[in-house]
């Protein structure tokens, strides 16, 4: 896992998102939030049972879920190829208790804010989540490269 390549996706990644979080905010429907509502619920009660592995994988189509409800096929696409890029080092991000943690308090947060329909608040805690991620895993690869 190239560290350079990774930090540049997920520079990539944090705008993808926010592109994607604005858009799926302002065009999602009751129905659709509804269903990333119940989502949430399980990966809050999948983290409460620390079941990592699940937990990851849930958490993977709750972003793909709201990068779909962008409704934009080209976001979805290069999102798509991007985030294929960067699943293996994304994973390590979950290791670590504390972001493991933090990122759920992030999702908490990202989701009141779509309930709420705030279409510019949910776009900067979800690319700010994706940040967060983003260089959570750069220092996990720098830690591990470093011994």
């Amino acid at each position: 896992i190239d560290a350079g390549e990774i930090a540049e996706s997920f520079d990539v990644m944090v705008a993808l998102d926010a592109a994607a979080g604005r858009a799926a905010a302002a065009r999602a429907t009751a129905d659709e939030i509804a269903r990333l509502d119940a989502m949430h619920d399980e990966l809050v009660a999948l983290h409460g049972a620390a079941e990592r592995a699940a937990y990851f994988r849930l958490n993977q189509q709750i972003h793909l879920e709201i990068t779909r409800l962008a409704g934009n096929s080209v976001l979805l696409n290069i999102w798509s190829t991007l985030h294929a890029s960067v699943f293996r080092a994304r994973a390590v991000a979950n290791y670590d208790a504390r972001r493991w943690d933090e990122s759920l308090r992030e999702h908490e947060a990202f989701m009141a804010l779509l309930r709420a329909r705030d279409a510019q608040g949910f776009a900067l805690a979800l690319s700010a989540h994706t940040r967060k991620t983003g260089d959570s895993v750069l220092q996990m690869l720098n830690q591990a490269n470093s011994a």
